[in-house]
């Protein structure tokens, strides 16, 4: 979704801002400064997570840099006063989106001045270019729900073809899998495949999990 909000911003002259991410909740790493953890529902069970805040933890920032404006939420937050000017809800937005709002506003420690609702990424460009969304709101957050995407198929997957190959994995690890597949596969073609075994999803079914996870598990 961070692929398509970046398109999104890209087609309609607008910089992006690389938005805190979180660990995995199964991870299970010692969290030295509190303020960088956060305690979230996941799947009915409550979860400490680690708040990923600095770009280059989960991107190659500096190479999306190349083709369009970025900033960090830290610099996002510095230049807004940990404001949201403008929250545009794109198309339907179904109830977990809507608490995964406010988890995000939460971790982020952003307050929102407006909420504006538009139906697709079509309206919300006609909406920029007509001040249905104030011309001079610089700090704006877009949230994606469903029927967001306006445009066709294959339009869409044309112009994404023009941003998607600068959003790569922090260069650390890209460099790193690079030096694994030429000394272990010889840079010869591969097939990888993730395979979830016994205690992964089956995990999910247990006594523990809630009756809804159990459910629809």
């Amino acid at each position: 979704m961070f692929k398509e909000t970046a398109l999104i911003a890209y087609k309609n002259n607008q910089s992006i801002t690389f938005p805190i991410f979180h660990t995995h909740p199964r991870m299970t790493d010692d969290f030295k400064n509190a303020d960088d953890t956060l305690k979230l529902p996941v799947f009915e069970s409550w979860h400490i997570v680690n708040l990923l805040r600095n770009a280059e933890d989960t991107f190659y920032a500096d190479y999306l840099g190349e083709k369009m404006g970025i900033l960090d939420s830290q610099t996002y937050d510095e230049n807004c006063l940990g404001n949201i000017e403008v929250l545009i809800r794109c198309g339907h937005l179904d109830n977990k989106q809507k608490v995964g709002i406010s988890h995000y506003l939460r971790a982020a420690k952003l307050t929102v001045s407006r909420e504006i609702d538009v139906r697709d990424t079509a309206d919300y460009a006609d909406k920029l270019k007509s001040g249905g969304i104030p011309k001079n709101s610089k700090c704006l957050a877009l949230v994606l729900g469903k029927y967001c995407l306006a445009e066709p198929g294959n339009q869409w997957l044309k112009d994404y073809h023009e941003i998607t190959n600068y959003i790569q994995r922090p260069k650390i690890l890209t460099t790193l899998a690079k030096e694994y597949i030429r000394i272990h596969f010889k840079n010869k073609p591969y097939l990888a495949i993730h395979f979830r075994f016994d205690d992964d999803w089956l995990d999910m079914c247990r006594y523990v999990r809630g009756p809804l996870s159990q459910i629809q598990n």
